[in-house]
């Protein structure tokens, strides 16, 4: 590979990265959550999100 198809493959997996982070983002704050957790931290049973109770 030479060094424009990898700059190229970098901004097409930075695209897609974006895309994901937005679709995750979406899907979390609609989301009826249904938390269960720890001591210092709960999770979404459906989205996954997280929450810490502690800092």
């Amino acid at each position: 590979m030479h060094v424009p198809e990898i700059q190229r493959k970098i901004d097409e997996l930075k695209q897609d990265l974006l895309f994901w982070e937005n679709y995750l983002k979406d899907l979390q704050q609609n989301c009826q959550h249904t938390f269960e957790g720890e001591t210092l931290y709960r999770k979404c049973l459906h989205c996954e999100k997280i929450e810490v109770l502690y800092y």
